[in-house]
């Protein structure tokens, strides 16, 4: 298996993730309710898999590889990716604020909560075909045959961070059941 075969199925299960949250949005957006407890789930997921585990596979482990391999670190889509997951921090620490309110949103926090969900989901969608039509074929290109294996491994100990990835799948699973069925 190459990284960028690991990589890409987690594109796949945040292209999943982004399906929930856009029928949170799509409810917002028709003024009806929308689970806390569930938009509390979607940003679990975004923060401690996401971030904590495919952004720091991406940008500490990669990244750097890349770089000992001759790749600028500064290029246009390098600099891009980082800020775009710079981008997708913000957005996520900025739903989370919607889901921890106490009170009943008003219209203006159901609104607040459109607009950053839909610019979240917007920014993934742009982002996840930038890198599997940018990166992923330069870290195929690039990435050294006898590094493959020291990046995997280092990919799996940064699995250890964050939620475990059975638990991520059952969540998301669940999710989709309730939302996506």
């Amino acid at each position: 298996m190459h990284p960028v075969d690991v990589l890409q199925q987690e594109h796949d299960f945040i292209e999943r993730l982004c399906a929930v949250l856009s029928k949170l949005v799509e409810a917002a957006r028709r003024k009806e309710p929308v689970s806390r407890e569930a938009l509390e789930r979607i940003i679990a997921l975004f923060r401690e898999r996401v971030d904590l585990v495919h952004h720091e596979k991406e940008e500490t482990v990669l990244f750097d590889e890349l770089g000992r391999a001759g790749v600028n670190w500064t290029s246009d889509a390098m600099t891009r990716i980082r800020t775009e997951h710079q981008q997708e921090r913000y957005l996520i620490r900025s739903l989370r604020h919607s889901a921890l309110q106490q009170e009943e949103w008003t219209e203006s926090d159901r609104q607040s909560f459109v607009s950053i969900g839909a610019e979240l989901l917007e920014l993934q969608h742009r982002h996840l075909e930038q890198e599997q039509a940018h990166l992923f074929p330069l870290a195929r290109d690039r990435l050294p045959a006898g590094r493959v294996d020291a990046v995997l491994l280092d990919f799996e100990k940064l699995e250890r961070q964050g939620m475990d990835c059975a638990v991520a799948a059952s969540t998301l699973e669940a999710l989709e059941r309730q939302y996506l069925s």
